[in-house]
This record gives C-alpha cells, sequence and structure tokens, in this order.
C-alpha cells in the first residue's frame, strides 16, 4: 500500500479513537435529568455542566484524582456506597471544596483528602447554606481537618466514618449556625491537639449526637475552643462566647488520651446522656476559658451536665466558669 495513504489511515484511526474516548467520558444526561459520570470521566465536568441550573451528579464506581470545586444546588451521588473514590490532584489542597455554596450534598464517596466548605470572606456575608454531608468515608487527612466548615448556616453532617489526621480535626465547625452532627465514627485523629468534633468561633445551635469518636489526641468533642476574632460571628464577639445553645448527647466516647469533652468558653449548652470510657487522664471532662485569643478571657455559663456516672473528680474546673451543673448539683 502507498505509504501516503498508510498515514492517512493512521490519523483517521486516532481520529476516532479520540472521539470514542471524547463520548465515553462525557458525563451522560439521563432521562430524569441527572447526569451519570463514567468512570473514566470527570466529575468537575459534570458540575461545570450544571453550574447555572444545579441539578443530580451519580458517579460510577471507580478512581478520580481531582480536587473538586463545588458550585450551588448539586447533589454529588457515588452510585454504589464508597465505590466512587476521589484523590486530589494536589495533596496540599483538600480535596473537594465550596466557597459561599447553597444546597449542595456529598453522599456514599470514599474521600481522600478531606472536605471543606465556607464562606466567600471573612464578613459572613456570603455563607454557605443547607449543606449535608452524608454517609461518606473520609480519610488519608494528612495536615487536614476532615470536614471543616467555616461560615455556614444550616449544615448536616451524618453517618460519615472519619479517621486519621496527623494534624488537625475530625469535624471542626468554624462559626456555623444550626448544624446537627449525627451518627458519625471520628477516630485516630492522632496530634497531640487533635478533637473528634469541634464547634466554636461563635456556633450556635446545634446538635452533636449518636456518633463515636475514639482514639483523639486530645478530646473526643469540644463545645467552644479559643478562635481568633477574624472568624467569629460579630454577635458572639460582643456577647463574648465561643459555642452557645450545643447539646453534646448521647454520643459513645472511648480510648481518647484526654479529655471527652471540652466545655471552652461556651454558654447555655448541655452534655447529656453520653457513654464515657475510661481514661487514665486527670479529668474527663474540663469547663475552660478561653485566654488564648481574648483578653479578658471569655468564660463558660450555664452548662448543665448530666452524667450519673461522674463525679466532681472527673471534672476539670480549674478556670473561672458561671452556673456550671453537675447531675443537678451547682458547682460553680
Amino acid at each position: 500500500m502507498n505509504p501516503k495513504y498508510i498515514f492517512y489511515l493512521l490519523i483517521f484511526a486516532c481520529f476516532v479513537a479520540c472521539k470514542k474516548e471524547e463520548i465515553k467520558t462525557k458525563p451522560v444526561k439521563q432521562a430524569d435529568g441527572s447526569y451519570l459520570v463514567l468512570s473514566s470521566g470527570s466529575i468537575q465536568d459534570a458540575i461545570y455542566l450544571l453550574k447555572d441550573s444545579g441539578g443530580v451528579i451519580n458517579v460510577e464506581s471507580g478512581t478520580y484524582f481531582e480536587n473538586i470545586t463545588l458550585v450551588s444546588n448539586i447533589k454529588l451521588n457515588s452510585i454504589k456506597k464508597y465505590g466512587a473514590i476521589i484523590k486530589p490532584l494536589l495533596s496540599t489542597k483538600y480535596c473537594i471544596t465550596g466557597w459561599g455554596v447553597t444546597n449542595v450534598s456529598i453522599s456514599n464517596f470514599h474521600i481522600e483528602g478531606g472536605i471543606q466548605i465556607g464562606q466567600v470572606s471573612n464578613d459572613f456575608a456570603e455563607m454557605s447554606k443547607h449543606i449535608v454531608i452524608q454517609d461518606n468515608n473520609i480519610t488519608k487527612l494528612e495536615a487536614k481537618d476532615g470536614i471543616h466548615i467555616g461560615g455556614a448556616d444550616s449544615v448536616k453532617i451524618l453517618n460519615n466514618d472519619i479517621s486519621y489526621s496527623n494534624s488537625e480535626q475530625g469535624i471542626d465547625l468554624v462559626g456555623v449556625k444550626n448544624f446537627t452532627v449525627s451518627g458519625n465514627k471520628v477516630h485516630d485523629i492522632l496530634n497531640s491537639t487533635g478533637m473528634g468534633i469541634v464547634a466554636k468561633a461563635g456556633s450556635i445551635s446545634g446538635l452533636i449526637t449518636n456518633n463515636e469518636v475514639y482514639n483523639c489526641g486530645n478530646a473526643a468533642i469540644a463545645c467552644g475552643q479559643s478562635s481568633t476574632e477574624i472568624w467569629i460571628f460579630p454577635e458572639a464577639i460582643t456577647a463574648k462566647y465561643e459555642a452557645k445553645n450545643i447539646a453534646v448527647t448521647h454520643n459513645n466516647i472511648h480510648d481518647n488520651l484526654k479529655f471527652a469533652c471540652i466545655i471552652q468558653a461556651a454558654t447555655d449548652s448541655r452534655v447529656d446522656s453520653n457513654t464515657i470510657g475510661a481514661s487514665n487522664y486527670y479529668a474527663l471532662i474540663a469547663i475552660l476559658n478561653s485566654t488564648d485569643t481574648h483578653s479578658p478571657a471569655w468564660s463558660s455559663s450555664n452548662i448543665d451536665i448530666h452524667q450519673p456516672s461522674l463525679t466532681i473528680s472527673n471534672i476539670d474546673l480549674k478556670t473561672d466558669g458561671t452556673n456550671i451543673i453537675l447531675n443537678g448539683i451547682k458547682l460553680k
């Protein structure tokens, strides 16, 4: 055959192969209006297709190397639980991020490198709202939180398995209103300051319930902490609290290196009916003020602890506080 014809045939074959691959990897629109991401495709491509209209994106099982940026009104779902594995291309960045997004859900994925969702800037003018993160396995976090939510309203974090951060937290809520953290397993948060679940920076009206938290380097759950004021709701700065109206209830807390629960610069909150395993540390619950970033220090107040198995010897009350109640008895 003429070499010239062989050349043209090869070019044509390559063109056909490329077109087949292009068709294969594009998100496929389904009859119900949702999009299907094939195992050789891109989740981000599907998100871009729906950036104006929003919609449902179902993802086939497979491994996706992407740093995903969310848009509003997107429901991301792995068809098979943990079947779709997302690994970040840039390991120094969170695997999934979203800024000022509304009506977003992420479910059934295996995610390495964590999720970060928050406000557009630090003035709370463009917060993220109506966020659901459910039934995911979130692991291999390195120096990142498993789930970091900063500046948000109406958040549900449900039934996730979160593990293996070497310098941050499992779930970190920074200036979040109206949240539920329930049914999660949070474990192996290995650094000396690591905590399983944290609500701080003026977080308000939250429920932390029915989670299992273990093998954390500092505390299982923190209601309040010591935050830099730039990240705190303005009304919380005026009222001087890190957390308000938070219920920590019916959690299974065990095998942590220090505290089961820290209450730090929190107000109008309760710790109730948790299962708390034994510890060799000097206290299971600490009631603290917040001296690191606030001067004068913000104190905890109106804290109701109902844990019949605990006595005052299990409580760290070295710092100031007001109206601290343990099993119906006022301690301060």
